[in-house]
């Protein structure tokens, strides 16, 4: 039908600095239906922010993958990759989400 509905940009090496123009094509993508960003560093910032956009402009995503999220360091020091936050507010703003991939991550309930 010519709308974008799953979109996989798994193992991309993408990272916080590159994942800036897909947080806004995301939220624009009411049609989305699958994203999945597994085994990528984008960070736990950025992923707040397309936490934000997915439950801004994608109320009908019913499958995330944020699995295997691998450390970023600044400085020799890790980051937690995936914060409860945003999570919580993605869950809340996106009721039709079935599936939710979280495996291998560094999980921590502090606020960004």
């Amino acid at each position: 039908s010519g709308v974008l509905e799953e979109l996989d940009l798994s193992s991309n090496r993408l990272c916080r600095q590159s994942v800036g123009p897909l947080i806004s094509a995301v939220a624009a993508c009411s049609s989305l239906r699958a994203l999945s960003l597994c085994q990528n560093t984008i960070g736990a910032e950025k992923v707040g922010e397309l936490c934000d956009a997915l439950a801004v402009g994608c109320q009908g995503l019913r499958e995330l993958d944020f699995s295997y999220m691998m450390a970023c360091s600044e400085g020799g020091v890790s980051e937690s990759l995936v914060s409860v936050p945003p999570l919580c507010k993605l869950l809340c703003g996106v009721s039709a989400l079935v599936c939710l991939k979280l495996q291998y991550n560094c999980i921590t309930g502090a606020a960004m």
